[in-house]
């Protein structure tokens, strides 16, 4: 039965949608919504590729913008029946402590990541959809045996926030390009607390990272009850940004299939990331280059206007 990902041009934003069908039941998820000018993009795909165009889970990835900007468009003009979102309000004391190690920028963004997905809390609370904190091990299940479940952030890792582990304690040899990636990590607390979303279906595995960071990763696969390696799909993390992903952990993920939603600039994204996962076996795809992402297993009726994609080539350009 047709399995879809669609993976919307957004720029440097997330806007994922995943289509599972069988022949009693149509099942749609969307992760994120972009920014605000991307909600009317989203709900317009949804309308004209599904069959009943409703929503039936939410997930909410982490508070930035370019991931929950367009959502109040989406709660607002299409019906959804389960949300996964974290509860800023619930962690809000261990927000501020990071005053202590972050800078003004930083505290000024993550006021207003808190106010911002506090927002879109109260919009989904006031239309009366059920919601779930997406914990590691929080499970949603699919038509034809597909099955969604959360890999991180566990519980405790989230309410630290900040990254507690690092990549860079993992000793190991680097391939060549590796030294231009960032083994650091991304020092954003909110990327760091991304939703990690694994998909099964089919003998596959799907996997949605949004801006999860090496440190976020380290710890979904110490403790997810699915296992992270050799995916046969994957997002590549924070826009293909250099802080968000090592070669370690790309030789671990494995994928056969990468996607990137990004801008194409130098940053996002990183044309050393890109070569990492091409060495390691990926072929990469990038919105910027070919617009509008589809990812499909099954026999499914052909799209007006949507033609091949081209993966990547070696500069990411």
């Amino acid at each position: 039965m047709p399995f879809e990902i669609d993976m919307l041009s957004v720029g440097d934003a997330d806007a994922i949608i995943i289509r599972c069908t069988d022949q009693l039941d149509e099942h749609i998820i969307l992760i994120d919504a972009g920014n605000a000018i991307d909600g009317e993009k989203v709900v317009n795909h949804i309308n004209n590729w599904t069959d009943k165009s409703e929503i039936d889970l939410l997930i909410v990835t982490h508070a930035h913008d370019d991931h929950i900007g367009g959502l109040p468009t989406v709660l607002d003009k299409i019906t959804i029946h389960e949300a996964f979102i974290h509860d800023p309000s619930t962690y809000a004391e261990q927000i501020r402590s990071l005053k202590t190690i972050a800078t003004r920028e930083q505290l000024e963004k993550a006021t207003r990541s808190l106010s911002g997905l506090t927002s879109v809390i109260s919009r989904i609370d006031s239309k009366g959809i059920p919601r779930r904190e997406p914990f590691t091990g929080t499970t949603h299940i699919m038509p034809d045996g597909a099955v969604l479940t959360i890999a991180g952030p566990t519980e405790e890792y989230y309410s630290q926030l900040a990254p507690r582990i690092k990549a860079k304690t993992v000793e190991t040899e680097m391939r060549a390009d590796a030294d231009l990636v960032d083994e650091s990590d991304d020092t954003d607390p909110f990327n760091n607390s991304s939703v990690i979303t694994v998909v099964e279906y089919d003998g596959r595995t799907y996997l949605f990272t949004a801006d999860a960071g090496p440190a976020s990763f380290l710890s979904a696969i110490a403790s997810s009850p699915v296992a992270l390696a050799d995916v046969s799909w994957m997002q590549i993390p924070h826009h293909g940004s250099k802080r968000n992903v090592t070669s370690i952990l790309i030789d671990h993920f494995c994928p056969d299939i990468a996607y990137v939603s990004a801008t194409g600039n130098d940053s996002h994204p990183n044309p050393s990331v890109i070569r990492l996962f091409q060495k390691a076996g990926c072929a990469v795809y990038g919105t910027y280059k070919s617009g509008s992402l589809h990812h499909h297993r099954g026999e499914l009726p052909p799209r007006p206007g949507y033609v091949t994609a081209t993966p990547l080539d070696e500069n990411a350009q």
